[in-house]
């Protein structure tokens, strides 16, 4: 009181830290004002006094840290609020039902860590809303489908921060449900803890299309049951670093994969069973360093595959799991590290490989009999340190590479028998090198190659008759 005669008032009203103020009574004359923030008053429990006001203009408004304040009676009238609109840590405020007259809110809406609020219905009359939508944190607020927000998040949703709340509003997808729109599923999702993947069918439901990346990474995630409803991840999937990770079993559901695979650093992986929906992956595929993995059974449903690197997964006997993969294209093929590996079985319908084919380091890999279907490899092909090596025949369907040869390190080799049917004009490069048993170098077509003096060639540390290209070359009769 005392403040009964003031009409105008030209700037901002801060109402701040007042303990004993009560009501606002006072202010009946005001119908506009330039900016309102009313917070820390500790005994305030309405706004009565502002029952006149009909525009919130200037620099926003802001209701916050009134620790009595029950409602928002006296604002009954504003029709307009220019600029920001918060309401934030109120304890005791439950409704905001005397907003019912608020039609546009020129700027952002910020409702947050109200103990009590259980509703917006306060806002259904808003047709005009122009800015960000935060609602986070009050913990019983479970409806929040005011048209307003269903309109917004229609259009905008994946800039909406909604978190948080009681169930129904704890998330974009859930007001979306409630509002009877399409659920957003998440652009870029990262899986760091067993309790995300669990939380997921909740917090995205109905979500099976991730229009992004999906990364699956955490020192406690133990299964991904919880992501069955995914069919298709826009771009790439990555799952690493899972210590506990046994099972892929999660993923049954998965169909489509636009980018690339990385199953990399999961030391309990055995196998790769809930792929087997997997028809189609566009980028390269990476499966590296998962220590008791014994099978590609998972990928069976795969025809082609942009780039394959399967490297140092320890207990892997064979590539069971590869057998309906006809091409490999991309950035090329290695195989590597793989210390258990014993065959390749699970190549046999490959009829192409784009780029470079590496096959190094596997110790215990002793022919290349399942790459009998491999008829070109469209770049290099590098056979180093696979100490049981002893027969190249499995290539000898290939006819042409269109790159280097380098063959290296194989202890157990004896003969180059398997290149016979390349043509030598696809070699652009020749070393034979560093493997005490090859003996037996002089067949087609390193023959026809070496016959031209001009093409480089590296050839030492063999067996007698191959252990240099003059040798070789005799033993060719060039």
């Amino acid at each position: 009181m005392g403040l009964d005669s003031l009409s105008f008032i030209g700037g901002p009203v801060h109402i701040i830290g007042n303990d004993s103020l009560i009501s606002l009574i006072g202010l009946n004359s005001i119908s506009h004002i330039s900016g309102l923030q009313i917070s820390s008053n500790n005994s305030l429990i309405n706004l009565q006094g502002l029952n006149n006001v009909i525009q919130l203009q200037g620099m926003g408004t802001t209701i916050s840290n009134n620790l009595s304040l029950v409602s928002l009676l006296g604002l009954d009238n504003v029709a307009s609020i220019e600029f920001t609109l918060n309401l934030s840590d109120n304890p005791n405020l439950s409704n905001l039902d005397h907003l019912i007259g608020l039609q546009s809110i020129n700027g952002s809406l910020f409702v947050s860590n109200n103990t009590l609020l259980s509703n917006l219905t306060g806002l259904n009359n808003v047709a005009g809303f122009n800015g960000g939508l935060n609602i986070i944190d009050n913990p019983l607020l479970s409806t929040c489908e005011a048209q307003f927000i269903c309109e917004y998040l229609s259009v905008t949703p994946e800039i909406a921060n909604i978190q948080n709340n009681a169930l129904g509003c704890n998330n974009v997808p859930q007001v979306q449900i409630a509002c009877g729109i399409p659920v957003t599923c998440p652009g870029i999702l990262t899986f760091n803890s067993q309790a995300e993947i669990d939380s997921f069918p909740s917090t995205y439901p109905g979500c099976s299309i991730i229009t992004g990346e999906l990364t699956i990474s955490g020192p406690d995630i133990t299964n991904l049951d919880s992501l069955v409803q995914i069919d298709s991840i826009t771009q790439g999937l990555s799952i690493g670093s899972n210590p506990l990770l046994e099972s892929l079993i999660g993923l049954i559901e998965l169909k489509y994969l636009g980018g690339g695979l990385d199953i990399v650093n999961n030391a309990r992986l055995g196998n790769l069973i809930g792929l087997d929906s997997l028809s189609f992956i566009g980028g390269p595929v990476h499966i590296i360093g998962n220590d008791s993995l014994i099978s590609l059974i998972g990928l069976n449903s795969i025809s082609h595959i942009s780039g394959l690197q399967i490297s140092s997964n320890n207990s892997l006997i064979n590539l069971q799991g590869l057998n309906n993969v006809i091409q490999l294209q991309g950035m090329g093929t290695t195989i590597s590290n793989n210390l258990s590996l014993v065959s390749l079985l699970g190549l046999d319908n490959v009829a192409s490989i784009e780029f470079t084919l590496n096959l190094s380091d596997n110790p215990n890999l002793s022919n290349l009999d399942h790459l009998i279907g491999l008829q070109s490899i469209n770049g290099s092909l590098y056979i180093s340190g696979n100490s049981l090596m002893s027969s190249l025949t499995g290539l000898l369907g290939v006819t042409s590479i269109n790159g280097g040869i380098y063959i290296i390190n194989n202890d157990a080799l004896l003969s180059l028998s398997g290149l016979d049917s390349l043509s030598y004009n696809s070699i652009t490069d020749l070393h034979i090198q560093n493997s005490g048993n090859l003996s037996i170098c002089d067949v087609a077509s390193i023959c026809n190659y070496l016959a031209i003096p001009a093409n480089p060639a590296t050839i030492s540390g063999n067996a007698v008759g191959c252990a240099s290209r003059l040798q070789v070359e005799e033993e060719c009769g060039n």
